[in-house]
């Protein structure tokens, strides 16, 4: 009686109640696995925002460097540089301005659009609209590539030899190429275009 007693005194607290039992281990909550969408998932996403403001820079820059030049040899002559044409102050004798500022705006829209989903962080909240915004704003680039070669006055890309009488008498050879900045926004939509692809839904981690 006593050892029974003696038991459940050894049960109870010091305040006079009975213990309390341990609580049962509860599992732990699995966590959610990640989606394809998050950029912690896929490092593609983070590479074309860099890409996308690598773009950004060189429209920038485009502006201040010619798209169309014109250059002449005499004779067989060194060639000179007769027009060097600026996309923010066009020639109006070798280029159509307006034709030039249309291609001005869709360079400017395209770069736009992009600081916009780049400062927002569309990658990580919006990724299906940073993928479209990627497609237009290559789009855009290309656009203003194609305004431009139809802007000059004369062949946008040509080589073409004047004669003063006949083939015996003065020669003049007169040729028209792209300029820096023709090259350098088609370099703007090849980096949107690759931060499209590297973007995409199905890219592994």
């Amino acid at each position: 009686m006593k050892r029974a007693v003696g038991l459940d005194l050894d049960m109870q607290e010091p305040s006079g109640q009975p213990a309390a039992e341990p609580a049962p281990d509860l599992p732990e909550r699995p966590s959610p696995p990640r989606s394809a969408e998050s950029p912690e998932a896929a490092p593609g996403p983070r590479r074309a925002v860099w890409l996308a403001s690598t773009a950004i820079l060189l429209a920038v820059t485009a502006l201040f460097m010619p798209f169309w030049t014109l250059s002449d040899s005499v004779d067989g002559g060194p060639w000179n540089l007769d027009s060097a044409v600026l996309p923010r102050a066009p020639d109006a004798l070798a280029v159509r301005p307006s034709i030039v500022y249309a291609g001005d705006a869709c360079l400017a829209a395209g770069a736009l659009l992009l600081a916009l989903r780049v400062a927002g962080r569309s990658n990580a909240y919006e990724p299906a609209t940073w993928r479209r915004d990627l497609v237009v704003a290559s789009c855009l680039f290309v656009a203003c590539l194609a305004l431009w070669w139809l802007a000059p006055r004369d062949p946008f890309w040509g080589h073409v030899t004047l004669y003063a009488g006949n083939a015996t008498q003065g020669r003049a050879d007169v040729q028209t190429q792209p300029g820096l900045a023709w090259w350098t926004v088609l370099a703007c939509a090849g980096l949107a275009g690759i931060g499209r692809w590297m973007s995409r839904p199905d890219r592994a981690p």
